[in-house]
């Protein structure tokens, strides 16, 4: 498996307070990655009125569309992703302090009985929440891709939010 840069699709300025939350990725047909997430969701905060934003990427997130506001769609309701019924990733620590540390992908064919490699590396430094999304089974064309958005840092898993774009065609 290969995966490519990680980009910041958005950056509100956050320094400490609510700004901007994880996220939730989705895949469409014809590989475009769309990007949910809720803005200042906990006020009342200095950042602004909690508004739910959408983000497009239609060339597999190397660039990004403006972000579009759904709040008048949805009204004062903001989205809050989580786990959930989707994909989420599992990732494990070395057993030694400090905690989350490693973020490191893994996957299987076959509902877990077995696992494939030793999984992939994807930062190295302290992370935190994560999200992965990948398209449908059944789209015909090249090895998929799987995209994961995670929180990530040099001292704090806080510090920022990176997307990776993962190729399974790698050595599978």
């Amino acid at each position: 498996a290969t995966w490519g840069p990680t980009l910041v699709a958005a950056d509100d300025g956050w320094a400490g307070g609510d700004g901007l939350n994880l996220g939730a990725l989705l895949v469409v047909e014809g590989g475009e990655v769309l990007l949910l997430f809720a803005r200042c969701a906990h006020p009342p905060r200095a950042c602004g009125p909690p508004s739910t934003l959408l983000l497009r990427s239609r060339d597999g997130g190397r660039s990004w569309d403006p972000p579009q506001n759904l709040s008048q769609v949805v009204g004062g309701e903001v989205f809050a992703p989580g786990p959930g019924s989707g994909i989420q990733p599992n990732w494990a620590c070395p057993p030694a302090p400090p905690p989350g540390v490693n973020l490191t992908l893994r996957w299987s064919f076959d509902n877990g009985s077995t696992w494939w490699g030793r999984g992939l590396r994807v930062w190295a430094g302290p992370s935190g929440y994560s999200a992965l999304a990948a398209p449908p089974p059944e789209d015909p064309g090249p090895a998929p891709l799987v995209y994961l958005i995670y929180e990530k840092g040099r001292s704090l898993s806080t510090e920022s939010v990176s997307l990776a774009t993962i190729s399974l065609a790698g050595d599978l």
